[in-house]
């Protein structure tokens, strides 16, 4: 399943990179609306999951009969047992997906993207328009906020993931600090306002060995910086100029952290 879902979500997010609106909504709305509440159900509930899946899938799985409540419950379940309960917040997750009178969610891009016309009042299809036919490809308002809200499910989503797998063969601990710490620490630098924690805790333990190996200036990480630094381990020295490799992973792994932990 999280093979199919990641096909879809590769395709979509390659569509929206090309402003093609109504083809990434399309693709990203089956993994996101559909597969996510699935996902979640079989981390939280591995037993009971299975037992529906031998028994009745067209019935309980069909999405009409998940309501608000369960698939809330799912996702604060999976968020509990995949270690990830202090970072996703179940009410907003859904809030995001499935509302379709959330304006600044998913939930109204998926349905526009799928149908021509809609009739829902949250979503009501305006006069001398055609769901997503007539957008400016120009306009930016589509990016400003559904790449944090993708940002937030894919990291929810590997967090599942990983959970389901280490029951056949357990994740390393320090991987799981490292994919936590990188991956909030970016989301902190592109997507909150103001000073970051993760950067601040990091300038913090880590200064001593934020120097320049050509101008052996002191140096610390900050918001702009920072994405380019966790995904690629690069940073660029304000003193001389120079961009250079830093080990943050290695040296992430000589710490006894346990990020993890449910």
């Amino acid at each position: 399943m999280f093979s199919d879902m990641l096909h879809f979500i590769y395709d979509g997010l390659t569509a929206l990179e090309k402003r093609k609106f109504s083809v990434a909504f399309n693709l990203l709305r089956k993994p996101f609306k559909e597969g996510l509440p699935l996902a979640a159900w079989m981390c939280a509930d591995e037993e009971g999951f299975f037992s529906r899946l031998k028994v009745d899938p067209s019935g309980s799985f069909d999405p009409r009969k998940l309501d608000q409540q369960k698939r809330r419950d799912l996702y604060r379940a999976a968020a509990c047992q995949s270690g990830c309960k202090d970072f996703i917040d179940a009410d907003y997750l859904d809030g995001v997906v499935s509302d379709r009178s959330n304006s600044f969610g998913l939930a109204p891009l998926f349905d526009k993207s799928t149908h021509y016309v809609t009739g829902n009042r949250a979503i009501e299809t305006e006069a001398y328009n055609i769901n997503m036919i007539f957008k400016n490809r120009t306009d930016n308002d589509v990016y400003e906020g559904c790449y944090k809200d993708i940002a937030y499910i894919l990291f929810f989503m590997h967090m599942i993931q990983i959970n389901i797998y280490s029951r056949m063969s357990s994740a390393k601990k320090k991987y799981i600090n490292w994919l936590i710490f990188s991956t909030l620490s970016v989301f902190e630098s592109l997507f909150v306002t103001g000073s970051s924690n993760m950067l601040r805790f990091m300038n913090k333990e880590f200064g001593e060995f934020f120097q320049c190996p050509m101008c052996e200036a002191d140096f610390r990480i900050h918001k702009k910086q920072a994405p380019r630094f966790f995904i690629m381990e690069l940073v660029e020295c304000k003193e001389c100029g120079m961009t250079h490799q830093f080990p943050f992973n290695w040296l992430l792994s000589k710490v006894d952290l346990d990020l993890g932990r449910a």
